[in-house]
């Protein structure tokens, strides 16, 4: 994930999903400013149904701005 814009927010993402060992979610911040971009592995289980939310904000406690949820499978 990339911060694409110049205004002062960071891009955020996490990844949620649950399985045998319980609930689970990953966050992931793209924190230096425009053009940086934050990357993640995980191994979550094949054929687990995952949750995925995008979103940016103004600063570490800023408030979710422009929130977007889709789900599939990993």
């Amino acid at each position: 994930m990339c911060d694409t814009y110049s205004d002062g927010d960071r891009a955020k993402m996490s990844v949620y999903w649950s399985d045998s060992n319980g609930n689970h979610v990953i966050y992931t911040s793209a924190t230096g400013g425009t053009g940086d971009c934050a990357t993640g592995n995980h191994n979550i289980p094949e054929g687990e149904e995952v949750t995925l939310q995008v979103w940016h904000q103004n600063g570490a406690d800023g408030s979710p701005k422009h929130r977007k949820t889709a789900t599939g499978k990993a």
